[in-house]
């Protein structure tokens, strides 16, 4: 579609996380494996660490959790930077915290590499969220008009009718 500059696809699921012996139900995100994609991801949702640091591309062992996930009270034991949680039985150590966005989503989060998430999820080619990035100078509304249209098609559905929503 004309005027787009980046898309990347973006990944979560519910899932149960253990701390020790007590479990909770949280967001498990990823984050893009591609840098172009991984940047995109994390400034659109203006993610920055508020301790530790993020994990590499396709990190097999490493995850970052939002400051919800991190904040005390939620476990007896608060998550910080070097804490052990298991998710679906397989241990991640968390390399970083997230500062609070405000966004609950975010913040509730626990981040780790996409890779690594559509393995321990079996999710190959699931997305629930397309992200696009306009190219300068270009009207993100136009851009947003015209990808409605080009997914009617592909989808087959009639205007007023989508199973998808476009938002800017």
């Amino acid at each position: 579609v004309r005027g787009v500059k980046l898309v990347t696809g973006f990944l979560f699921q519910s899932s149960q996380v253990q701390s020790g012996t007590e479990t909770g139900v949280f967001l498990v995100s990823a984050i893009p494996d591609d840098t172009e994609e991984r940047n995109l991801m994390i400034g659109i949702q203006s993610m920055a660490l508020s301790d530790g640091k993020l994990f590499r591309r396709n990190d097999e062992q490493q995850v970052a959790v939002g400051s919800s996930v991190a904040a005390e009270g939620v476990f007896k034991k608060r998550i910080q930077v070097g804490s052990k949680i298991l998710i679906k039985g397989r241990e991640f150590h968390v390399g970083g915290i997230f500062k609070s966005t405000g966004d609950p989503g975010t913040d509730g989060s626990v981040w780790m590499s996409e890779s690594v998430m559509r393995s321990l999820f079996n999710v190959p080619s699931l997305v629930n969220t397309i992200v696009v990035q306009t190219s300068i100078g270009e009207d993100p509304l136009e851009v947003a008009a015209s990808i409605e249209r080009s997914l009617r098609i592909f989808r087959g559905v009639e205007k007023g009718k989508e199973d998808f929503d476009i938002q800017t």
